[in-house]
């Protein structure tokens, strides 16, 4: 969060440098390296491009924009991976909760059934009793 908040404020900084993205187009020159890192900026965190990154540092190796250009492909990349990372715990999440969900039906149904079976066996007990009661009253009759 703070990394974006960061890369947000960066690129409405240099948003503000740039006129208009640069494109390239047949017979124009080559843009900046400053221009080349605005474009990366902006694509970067709108769509997670780095070709114009790329672009810079291979064409600009020894322009002072070249390190903040690695720097800033680096960064991307990490959200990258993070973004992956957090789209694949959404999805543990996700299944871990329906896991839950299935564990906690279940939970309930054998809580039912015990409660059932515990009143079966309360009147098993009952009748089991009076049973007895009876073969001591028969027992006594038959004396």
């Amino acid at each position: 969060m703070m990394r974006q908040s960061l890369f947000l404020g960066i690129a409405l900084l240099l948003a503000g440098c740039s006129a208009s993205p640069l494109a390239p187009s047949a017979g124009a020159p080559a843009p900046a390296p400053e221009d080349l890192f605005v474009l990366g900026l902006e694509q970067g965190l709108t769509s997670g491009d780095v070709q114009a990154l790329e672009r810079l540092q291979s064409t600009f190796p020894d322009s002072p924009w070249a390190p903040r250009a690695q720097g800033l492909h680096q960064a991307l990349e990490e959200k990258r991976l993070l973004m992956g990372e957090l789209e694949a715990l959404r999805e543990t999440n996700a299944r871990l909760s329906r896991e839950i969900l299935l564990l906690e039906e279940g939970k309930t149904r054998e809580y039912q059934e015990r409660v059932a079976l515990e009143r079966r066996i309360l009147h098993l007990q009952e009748d089991l009793e009076k049973l007895s009661q009876l073969l001591i009253e028969t027992e006594r009759r038959a004396h």
